[in-house]
Formats: C-alpha cells, sequence, structure tokens
C-alpha cells in the first residue's frame, strides 16, 4: 500500500511539475531546502538526488532508487529528480528543473552518471538539453569528489561514523558546470567545496566558493544532528546578513525532510527525498547467493561478476570480508585461466599449420578451452569450422567414453562425452550416457549426504565434512548438504575453540609440573582433532617425564602390596593404567592384589563368624570392619557387620535397662526393653525383664497415689497435688490421680475465697 500511495505521489509532482515549474528570484539557482539552509552550496554534501544539479560525482554515494521533490511555493516544484544504482557502472540520475535566467526562466533536462573510481575518488558527468523559448541548447558538467559520499546518505547517522578514517569525515569537490555543446547558453562556471564532520559531536561544517562571470560567492553553513531523524542546520551566502538561512532535516523510515527558511527569498522551502526500493543490503544480497551458487558449480566468471556486484553497494559486514576473499582468489584463478588459455591458443595455431595441419588434436584443444572459458566465442567458431574435419574422429571419443564409464570413472567419462558434444551437439549416446552419469552422480551425492549425517550425530564433524564435500561435488546445488556443511563448520569452530583452549589449560599445568593432568588435556585435544600436531608434539615431549612418573608410582605400589595396604596399592596400580594402559607390570600387580585381598579376605571372614558364634560380637565387628576396609562392596561383611552391630546395640541396651532397674528408673528401664525390642521384637528375654520393670512402676504409681490421699485427708492440698503430678508424670492417664487432683484444686480454691 505505501508503494502505491508513493508512485501516486511521484505521478502527480511530475505531473504538476509540467504544468507549472517554479521561477525563483532572477539570478543563482539554488535548488533543495538543505542547501539554502547549508549556506547556498552542496558541491559535497548533496547526499540526495540533487546531486544531480550539484556534483554528479556524489550520485556515487546513491546505492538505491530514490527520488526527490524541490519546492519553493505551495504547489510549485523548481527540481524533480530520480536517480538509479547498476552495480559495477555506478549510480544514474533523470532530473527536470527550471533555472532562472535574466528575464525568462530555462526548461532543463538533466542526465547524469557518478561511479567511485577508488575507495576514496569519485567522478561524475552530466548532459543538459535545456530549451528557451523557442531555441534548444546544450550543455555538460562534470565533477570529482574525494572522500566517502555515502556518508548522511538515508539512515546512515553521522555518530555511525566516530571510529572512522579521516576521509570519511573530511571531503573536497569540484565540479564545471554549463560546458556549451551547442551554442551558448550559460556562462561556464566553476563551483569548489569541501566539509568537515566531527562524528562525536554529530557537527558538520560546510564551505563553498563558486566561481561565475563577474560574479563569485563564498557560502558557509553548519549542520547539528540532535538524534539520528534529526538534523538542524544554517547558513549565510557571501556573509551577507541578508542572505542567510536556516533549517532542519527529519528522516522517516525512508523519507527525508527538508524544511528550510531563505531570509533573501522570505519564504520556506520544502524538498522530499525518497528512497523508492529495497534497502542496499536487501538488494546486495541476491549477488551475494548468485556468487556463491556460482562459485560452486565452479563457474569462476560468473561468481567474480556477482561478488564484485555485492561489493558495489558497499554494505559492509562478515560478507563482505567473504566477497573480497573470494573476489581476490578468483581474480587469481581467472589470470591463470586466461594465461592457460593463451597458451592453448598458441598451440592449436601450431597444430593448424597449413603444412602438416592436425585438425583432430586442434579441436581437442579448443574444447579444452571451452572447458576453461565457455563463453569463450573465438574457441567455440574455430571449433564449429572444424567439426567437418573431425567427423570421423568422434567415435574415438564416445569409445574412451564408454570404456570408461564401464570402469566406473565417471569424471573422465563425463569430460569424452562432454567433448563429443563439443564437436556434434546431437549425439544420442553421449546424451544419453551423460544423462546417466548425472543420475549416477545424484545416487552418489544421496548416499555421502547420508554417510555425513551419520558422522555429525556421531560428533565426528571431520568425517561429516568430508563426506558433505563430497556430496557437493557431485551435487553443488545440494540445499541439504550445503546446510549441513555450515553446520558442520560451525562445530568444528567450536572445536577449534575447544581445543584452544585445552591446549591452554595442559600449558598452565605443564607450568605447575602436573604433567599427567596436562598430557590428559592434550589427549582430549586429540580426540576433538586427531591431527592436531600442536597437540602430538606436547604429548611426545612429555612422555619421558610421565614414565618417570608412572615407574615412581609402580614402586609405590609394589611397596604398599608387600604391606598388604591391599585398597591403596590397588588404587595406585589403577592410577598407573590410567596413564599408561599397557603398562604390564601394573597389571600383573593390581591381579596380585586382588588375588592377595581374596585370600586375607576369605580369612578374616571366617574368624569373623567363629567370633560371633561365640557371641564375641566386638572381635567380629573389628574382623568385619577390616574386611570392608579391604572390599567396601563385600555384600556378605556388610550383612554381617550390620547384623553384629544389631547385637552390641541390644546388649547395650540391656546394660542400661539394668542400671536403670537398679536404681528404681523403672521407666528410664522400661524405655531400654523397648528400645531391644524395636530392633529384636521376640527377644524374650527384654520382654520378660520388661514385664517386671513394669510391675514395679505399677507398684510405685500406687504408692504415690496413696501417700497423696493421706496428704488429701489431712487438708494438706498442695501437698497432696504435687505427689498426683508425679503420678500424672509417669502415667498421665491415672483416672485417680485425675480426679482427686481436680478436688483438692476446689477445695484449694473455696478456701482462698473464704480467706
Amino acid at each position: 500500500m505505501r508503494k502505491r500511495v508513493l508512485f501516486l505521489c511521484i505521478l502527480l509532482a511530475h505531473v504538476l511539475c509540467l504544468a507549472r515549474m517554479s521561477l525563483g528570484q532572477n539570478g543563482e539557482f539554488r535548488p533543495t531546502a538543505r542547501a539554502l539552509g547549508l549556506g547556498g552550496s552542496l558541491v559535497v554534501q548533496a547526499r540526495d538526488p540533487s546531486a544531480i544539479f550539484w556534483n554528479p560525482a556524489l550520485l556515487a554515494g546513491l546505492k538505491d532508487r530514490a527520488f526527490l521533490l524541490s519546492s519553493n511555493r505551495a504547489f510549485e516544484f523548481n527540481l524533480l529528480s530520480l536517480t538509479q544504482f547498476v552495480p559495477l557502472y555506478g549510480t544514474f540520475g533523470v532530473a527536470l528543473s527550471q533555472v532562472p535566467d535574466t528575464l525568462n526562466s530555462v526548461d532543463r533536462g538533466t542526465f547524469a552518471w557518478g561511479r567511485m573510481l577508488t575507495r576514496a575518488v569519485a567522478l561524475g558527468g552530466q548532459v543538459n538539453v535545456e530549451k528557451k523559448k523557442d531555441d534548444w541548447f546544450a550543455t555538460a558538467g562534470w565533477g570529482i569528489f574525494l572522500g566517502n559520499p555515502m556518508v548522511g546518505t538515508l539512515k546512515r547517522s553521522w555518530h555511525d561514523y566516530t571510529d572512522s578514517s579521516w576521509l570519511d569525515r573530511f571531503n573536497l569537490g569540484l565540479t564545471f558546470q554549463n560546458i556549451p555543446l551547442s551554442k551558448k547558453l550559460f556562462d561556464l562556471s566553476a563551483l569548489l567545496g569541501g566539509s568537515y564532520l566531527i562524528p562525536s559531536l554529530g557537527l558538520l561544517f560546510n564551505a563553498g566558493y563558486d566561481i561565475r562571470k563577474g560574479d563569485n560567492t563564498v557560502h558557509a553553513g553548519v549542520g547539528f544532528e540532535v538524534s539520528r531523524n534529526l538534523i538542524i542546520y544554517g547558513g549565510i551566502a557571501n556573509f551577507d546578513a541578508d542572505d542567510v538561512g536556516v533549517g532542519l532535516g527529519y528522516t522517516y523510515d525512508n523519507f527525508i525532510f527538508n524544511l528550510a527558511y531563505s531570509a533573501d527569498l522570505q519564504r520556506l522551502l520544502f524538498t522530499l527525498s525518497a528512497r523508492i526500493s529495497p534497502d542496499p543490503a536487501d538488494l546486495a544480497a541476491p549477488h551475494f547467493d548468485r556468487g556463491m551458487e556460482y562459485r560452486e558449480a565452479k563457474q569462476f566468471k560468473s561468481a567474480d561478476k556477482e561478488f564484485r556486484k555485492y561489493l558495489s553497494y558497499q554494505v559492509g559486514g562478515e560478507n563482505t570480508q567473504l566477497a573480497r576473499t573470494w573476489v581476490s582468489e578468483m581474480q587469481t584463478r581467472l589470470a591463470r585461466t586466461r594465461a592457460k588459455v593463451d597458451s592453448l591458443f598458441r598451440v592449436a595455431r601450431k597444430l593448424l599449420n597449413p603444412r602438416a595441419p592436425k585438425f583432430l588434436r586442434a579441436a581437442y584443444i579448443y574444447t579444452q578451452i571451452l572447458e576453461l572459458q565457455p563463453e569463450n566465442q573465438i574457441a567455440r567458431a574455430r571449433l564449429a569450422t572444424l567439426r567437418p574435419l573431425v567427423t570421423r574422429n568422434i567415435h574415438k571419443f564416445i569409445e574412451d567414453g564408454l570404456y570408461e564409464f564401464e570402469a566406473k570413472r565417471y569424471e573422465k567419462a563425463k569430460k569424452l562425452f562432454s567433448r563429443t558434444l563439443l564437436l556434434d551437439k546431437s549425439n544420442q549416446t553421449a546424451q544419453y550416457y551423460l544423462s546417466q552419469i548425472d543420475q549416477i552422480y545424484r545416487d552418489l551425492a544421496e548416499e555421502h549426504f547420508y554417510r555425513g549425517v551419520g558422522y555429525y550425530r556421531q560428533k565426528d564433524y571431520a568425517s561429516a565434512k568430508r563426506e558433505f564435500k563430497r556430496a557437493l561435488h557431485y551435487d553443488p546445488k545440494s540445499s541439504e548438504a550445503l546446510s549441513y556443511l555450515d553446520r558442520t563448520d560451525a562445530k568444528l569452530e567450536e572445536g577449534r575453540q575447544r581445543v584452544a583452549e585445552l591446549l591452554q589449560a595442559g600449558e598452565k599445568l605443564e607450568n605447575k609440573r602436573r604433567y599427567v593432568e596436562a598430557t590428559n588435556k592434550y589427549l582430549e585435544a586429540l580426540q576433538l582433532d586427531r591431527d592436531n600436531l600442536e597437540a602430538k608434539a606436547r604429548i611426545a615431549r612429555l612422555r619421558p617425564k610421565i614414565e618417570r612418573f608412572v615407574e615412581s608410582k609402580y614402586r609405590e605400589a609394589e611397596h604398599l602390596l608387600r604391606q598388604e595396604r591391599f585398597a591403596e596399592a590397588e588404587q595406585v596400580f589403577s592410577n598407573v593404567l590410567s596413564i599408561e594402559p599397557n603398562h604390564l607390570g601394573a597389571r600383573r600387580g593390581l591381579a596380585r592384589v586382588r588375588a592377595r585381598k581374596k585370600q586375607v579376605v576369605s580369612s578374616y571372614l571366617r574368624e569373623a563368624e567363629t567370633a560371633s558364634a561365640r557371641r564375641d560380637w566386638q572381635q567380629a565387628l573389628d574382623l568385619y570392619l577390616k574386611i570392608l576396609r579391604l572390599d567396601p562392596t563385600n555384600k556378605q561383611a556388610k550383612q554381617a557387620k550390620a547384623e553384629v552391630d544389631k547385637q552390641i546395640q541390644v546388649l547395650a541396651r540391656f546394660r542400661e535397662a539394668r542400671n536403670k532397674f537398679d536404681a528404681q528408673d523403672y521407666v528410664g528401664a522400661i524405655e531400654a526393653y523397648d528400645e531391644i525390642l524395636s530392633i529384636q521384637p521376640h527377644n524374650e528375654q527384654a520382654k520378660a525383664e520388661r514385664s517386671v520393670a513394669q510391675i514395679k512402676l505399677d507398684d510405685s504409681i500406687e504408692k504415690l497415689f496413696s501417700e497423696g490421699i493421706n496428704l488429701y485427708t489431712q487438708d494438706r492440698y498442695e501437698d497432696a497435688i504435687r505427689v498426683w503430678d508425679e503420678v500424672l508424670k509417669i502415667k498421665p492417664d491415672h483416672s485417680g490421680a485425675l480426679q482427686y487432683k481436680r478436688q483438692a484444686q476446689e477445695r484449694l480454691k473455696a478456701l482462698r475465697k473464704l480467706n
């Protein structure tokens, strides 16, 4: 919808321009509000389609399609321009304007072009067709610019160039106008300009000097970028207070609105410029993608052209770096190809010597040239003239191609059949076998692709990459293989970063003399990159030190074995084998440790069972603990120890219960017997002794209760309550104690009221 509205606006403006182009005041023609606001000169600062008038070299900075309307009265326009960027060729523009003369206006149509010659030099030219009354004139102009003409164009804020080079900040420009191509209308003029940008402050200084016959003028202006969307500016011409201008520029989406007030004209001026194409980055992207496709298809000349088109948009980013690298690579490759082609042409000329012409070999040479440069028309034309002379030899290519096909050497077969078609386009045998080879290639591409996916899932990314590249060799346009190859490259890059981290960590451990840990880091790096020479070299360097360390640990393990410190010996032998898995002495030592440990454990088990049988629980526990120190996973020892623990715990509780019984602490004794029964619910001795303690406890409770009754009958209620509290502490549900305590409390309460 936005594009439709924009198109209608342009069409309406065009009609209005044709109907009523506005004439400024007689004298100097300074189109656009921004020009008047910056002092009347944009020789280096016309960063929109008005560059067609000011300095056509500045068109080089416009990398899209854009238009501009400039108005100095309501519904009246003095400039309408349109520009279009063409990759590799520059930016072209057309404009309609009405230039003031002394008495009459001059209608002007302009065609202009601008292009970057180097990184910081742009050149441009213009041709004007002018009409004054019924007379027609033709003039030309050209301009040169030093700097970066893209600074300040749509969506390129001044602040973006804070860390840029001086060429982005300092600009110089020169343009010559009104060079007559027919009879003279205007005097020749030269416009010089310069500007300096301070990006960190968002401040621009602009100056110009116009040389016209009898009327040279000086212009100066300053601009301030308030935000990315808003710029304010002011300027003066000839340092005349009556010729000043102020204005502002506002950017919204793809539109730039400029509004200025001119004291000289005493009116507001308005200019609208807009991008009517996608963003340059979006315009450039298809060229990069096509370049990638051509590169994969080994069509290097086409790839080089597409990448250079992409670079001409100057969009920046990672793809730009890749494109520059590949252009350099392909330029080198194309230069080699041109040299080889020139050499082949010389060979072909020698083969076609009139005294002893060798037509077949010459034709073969031309087919080689066409394989290197399919677009080479000279080779194609000469091959066409030789074709009738070598028809009888085509069957030789077919025979050789069939032989190579049967031998499954498809690359050679394809070349032979392709050469046959260069000599005989309608050869059905060659066409058939080429189609068969294409099908075989598709099958091989699929086979290598799925094999690569398998390696990818196994995290063997190096093998996966090799298979994906093979798949792309047979089918360069396989999007799945390209996608997986990109993902594999990303994984390999992660692996390279991880390898670098492991090498760094290993080096730090090595500096701390922790050679085994360092070696482990290097081995881990080799698991990620089996061909890493640095990791291999470091492992080789540490091997003598590791061997000395291993032998030291081996001797330590043998010493521990002789002392029958089996657990420690087994651990050290295992450590030795973790470092040197093929260490024969450590393997045998580990076997001896386990055999000897098994003997000792069996002996301790027998002794522990004997001690348990005679109920010497402490000795049995000590033996089981020894066994578990030697063999922590021994189930028999674990179970037996648990039973012994119970027996020792029961004996301890019996002693505790009996001591408390003797001390008449029947409650504590009962609690101890309950603990025994929780461990051994069927212990009859504990049950019997608990019954006796319960009887004793019941007797003591009744004795205390009776003592409370006696105190109650003697009206000693407080003493009686204390005794019954002791009863309830032992037996909280004693009904007699509860009842009599309540009665005693009531009597105490009644007595207190009487008192």
